[in-house]
């Protein structure tokens, strides 16, 4: 497949997210760019691995939660009932 390149415009509307979303990503260095004739684009194939990279299992996510929160909730010892 071809390499595509894309403006800003046409990455932060593909991804429904803002420009300066864009910028603070690409600022941290998550963001895959190139530079050519001092214009920023972005490769879709580059972007679509990079998306692929990011996705998160929803099943994983919630038992490693689950087995996060069994860690973090502290003992609580059993009652004793003062029967007489």
């Amino acid at each position: 497949m071809k390499t595509q390149l894309i403006t800003e415009a046409e990455l932060a509307k593909w991804l429904n997210i803002s420009k300066s979303t864009l910028h603070k990503l690409r600022g941290e260095g998550e963001l895959p760019y190139r530079i050519l004739a001092s214009c920023i684009r972005y490769s879709t194939t580059e972007i679509e691995a990079w998306l692929a990279s990011r996705s998160v299992n929803t099943t994983e996510r919630k038992e490693d939660e689950s087995s996060e929160a069994k860690l973090e909730s502290p003992s609580v010892p059993p009652t004793q009932s003062n029967q007489s």
